[in-house]
């Protein structure tokens, strides 16, 4: 059975009066649905509202069903287009799949547990590596590894991507090797000193330098 969430879609014509802006007054956004099932890529509209819950359930790396005149795409949210400071969505890529064919994608590494590091010695937890590739088969695409900061109990200590809990059906395909993240020693009073000392010295030369600037006399003609 499929649990895939479902994305309805309308198909849209480019070269009509159905623009960007009558798309968004109807609270939409324009899209296009290309890959298998799709020969040319077809040039659709969303409910807005509908495909941010949508990624929120399923990411970029699971697949979603999205409909389209009746007929169901297997699909990844290839990529999302926003603008502004509210972070809107202006346009969105769908990649369909092949239900049977494995796949090559990134997948977000969710950091769990406590890092004995920062709980007891005060260090900073320092992220490398936030995504790994992976290969699977569409259904088998998880919404993110998780990875157990517990193995980062000094200062000398790496996560790796190999310290990846892997479910069934899914291989990794970043190095093994690759530090996924560490966690640095606290800093001393000296070293804080040292540093403000050094932000205060950079603040006061940008000033000088500015001042300098606008009190400089304008060269003749």
């Amino acid at each position: 059975m499929n649990h895939n969430p479902v994305l309805a879609a309308e198909l849209r014509e480019e070269n009509t009066k159905q623009s960007t802006k009558a798309l968004r007054a109807n609270a939409q956004v324009p899209a296009v649905l290309y890959g298998f099932g799709a020969p040319t890529p077809l040039s659709i509209a969303l409910n807005v509202r509908e495909f941010v819950k949508v990624l929120s359930q399923a990411g970029s790396s699971s697949v979603i069903t999205v409909e389209v005149g009746g007929k169901k795409h297997q699909a990844l949210i290839q990529d999302v287009q926003r603008i502004g400071h509210s972070n809107q969505v202006v346009h969105v890529d769908f990649l369909a799949v092949n239900p049977k064919v494995k796949v090559t994608t990134e997948v977000p590494v969710h950091f769990v547990g406590v890092a004995e590091a920062i709980e007891t010695l005060g260090g900073t937890l320092v992220t490398m590596h936030d995504h790994v590739e992976v290969e699977a088969l569409p259904s088998d695409l998880p919404h993110g590894l998780e990875v157990d900061l517990a193995k980062l109990a000094t200062f000398d200590d790496n996560l790796l991507v190999s310290d990846i809990v892997v479910p069934a059906g899914i291989t990794i395909l970043t190095d093994a090797d690759t530090v996924l993240a560490s966690v640095t020693e606290p800093r001393s009073e000296e070293e804080m000193e040292a540093l403000d000392a050094e932000i205060d010295t950079t603040i006061t030369t940008e000033f000088e330098t500015k001042d300098a600037k606008e009190e400089a006399p304008a060269e003749e003609a």
